[in-house]
């Protein structure tokens, strides 16, 4: 600014504007600085650039929190859901296995016939006791089924191949007559 009015004024007159400059801005040490058209224009725009930029910032970030927090909230109910889900499906496939290896080692015949019979609600083994006793017909398979046999006779009672009644037991993974 001293540059700038140096231009203008007499060094007297320079004098005087600076002291009473001092006078009333105690504070200030030296006249403001001056800054040209262009270099204010260039500023101003920067600044209302930052304006423009922040002001797309939403001013409640409560509500976007809040917001943000509702669909975490949700997504975890979601995938809770869907373990639920998953846990009582496997639950249930291992309860049928269970019920189908107990209803093969009480040598039901027709294991699907029999589990319709069951009343899920009471103790399998009862279950099966109850029924043996009063439904007895649907139990008794002595011997596995083998199939046509060697020569094709499906009432021989020879195995396929090797393949015998305590070797198709372990290969199911069912406790054989020895154990």
């Amino acid at each position: 600014m001293y540059k700038f009015l140096s231009k203008f004024l007499s060094q007297e007159q320079l004098t005087q504007v600076v002291e009473a400059y001092k006078a009333s801005n105690p504070k200030e040490s030296e006249l403001p600085v001056y800054v040209s058209k262009a270099r204010l224009d260039e500023v101003l725009a920067e600044r209302d650039n930052y304006k423009t930029k922040y002001n797309a910032i939403p001013q409640n970030w409560q509500e976007q929190i809040a917001e943000a927090k509702k669909l975490y909230d949700d997504e975890v109910a979601a995938h809770t859901q869907t373990k639920t889900d998953y846990e009582a499906k496997l639950t249930s496939a291992k309860k049928d296995a269970e019920i189908d290896s107990k209803l093969y080692l009480a040598k039901a015949k027709n294991i699907t016939a029999v589990k319709a019979l069951i009343d899920n609600t009471k103790p399998i083994d009862d279950e099966i006791k109850r029924l043996q006793k009063d439904e007895s017909y649907l139990f008794g398979l002595d011997k596995m089924p083998y199939g046509t046999g060697k020569n094709g006779n499906s009432d021989s009672d020879e195995p396929d191949g090797e393949l015998g009644e305590e070797k198709m037991r372990a290969a199911l993974g069912l406790p054989t007559k020895t154990n």
